[in-house]
């Protein structure tokens, strides 16, 4: 029949888009695919000593300010390698 539809596989095929999409959302992305906007805050991941919140500073070189990271490694931070925007704010009550 022209136009009909199994709502079990729609419901498939939509979780499967939404997971896709999250997973998406979720993912580190690493500086040599692409930076964030420039001064917009992210969480960032040092090589050495983990995660830390900064933003990019785009320019002649690219450099990142970053507050301090939540370990500290003894051989120093390490470079950015990647970065996560932060997640949206929650919603009022």
């Amino acid at each position: 029949m022209a136009g009909h539809y199994d709502v079990d596989q729609v419901n498939e095929i939509v979780r499967e888009e939404v997971a896709e999409a999250l997973a998406e959302a979720r993912r580190w992305i690493p500086v040599e695919e692409r930076l964030p906007e420039d001064g917009v805050p992210v969480v960032v991941w040092y090589e050495l000593s983990g995660i830390a919140l900064g933003r990019c500073c785009l320019g002649d070189p690219v450099f990142w300010e970053t507050k301090e990271p939540l370990t500290r490694h003894p051989a120093g931070l390490g470079r950015v390698t990647h970065w996560q925007p932060l997640p949206p704010p929650p919603e009022e009550p």
